[in-house]
């Protein structure tokens, strides 16, 4: 899927945007956890899921912990609705790791 840099711009700007209300806590999370999330957020209509972008934002922390922002932006109305969440964890798995490896936002499809 080939991704805007104005798209993905905007994302991060309404991942800042927006206050989170909901914030889990983890010692370790996985990439299972994140997929899990997703699933439970997809519809089994194809036009609407054409018009999603599902990601992850992740930062780490002064103390060492990682804040991952999970989210699902809709390109239609260019918003994030209720479909985000901040997750703070001592550490992220491998896998996640390696689709953050150069970049701070990504993509899943």
């Amino acid at each position: 899927m080939f991704i805007e840099a104005a798209v993905i711009a905007l994302i991060v700007k309404a991942v800042a945007a927006i206050p989170i209300a909901v914030a889990v806590t983890v010692l370790v999370l996985n990439f299972a956890q994140i997929i899990d999330w997703f699933k439970a957020r997809r519809t089994n209509i194809p036009e609407v899921e054409k018009t999603k972008i599902y990601f992850t934002l992740l930062d780490l922390l002064a103390s060492g912990h990682y804040e991952t922002v999970q989210g699902v932006f809709d390109t239609r109305t260019r918003q994030l609705g209720n479909n985000v969440r901040s997750i703070r964890s001592a550490d992220i798995d491998a896998r996640l790791a390696g689709y953050h490896r150069n970049y701070r936002l990504a993509i899943y499809e």
